[in-house]
């Protein structure tokens, strides 16, 4: 659906450009149009310069359109986003201190485990991963940009991931 709409603004971008571009060729054409009639004494060589300039600074400010309204969509969302997050309730967090402690053994397995991330279903980011970590045993993931090293840590905290 993202990509749908991505697509949609783009071509309509393309669409707002193209038309910029062919408004400036006619200011062009009307500047070479209104040059014949400098050395008829009807327009003076500075009147002539001012058009030209007038003609470039209007076209690059609407030319400019299109990022600006796109910036303000982004922010928009964003901001829907962040009120969604304010509106959502709060976690009950209690600053009592524990009558019990949570049985915890410190290892860590993870058997055969496969990922990939909803919004790219075709890539997955691990597969068949094996591994166990003893209570008081550090380890270290390594591995290229991509490789599923922040992932595993997630998966490890128990984060959400999107």
């Amino acid at each position: 659906m993202r990509r749908v709409l991505a697509l949609k603004g783009a071509r309509w971008q393309g669409a707002f450009v193209s038309f910029i571009i062919l408004c400036m060729f006619g200011a062009i054409v009307l500047v070479i149009w209104r040059g014949r009639m400098l050395p008829a004494g009807e327009i003076s060589m500075g009147e002539l310069f001012t058009f030209i300039l007038y003609s470039m600074f209007i076209g690059a400010s609407i030319g400019g359109l299109p990022e600006l309204v796109n910036r303000m969509l982004k922010a928009i969302g964003a901001s829907e986003r962040l009120m969604d997050l304010q509106e959502e309730a709060a976690e009950p967090v209690s600053l009592e201190a524990r009558t019990t402690t949570l049985p915890l053994k410190g290892a860590i397995a993870f058997q055969h485990v496969a990922f990939h991330y909803a919004s790219r279903a075709d890539v997955p980011v691990l597969r068949d991963v094996s591994f166990t970590v003893e209570p008081g045993q550090r380890i270290a993931l390594v591995g290229p940009s991509g490789a599923g090293k922040s992932t595993v840590a997630a998966m490890v905290l128990r984060f959400p991931i999107p």
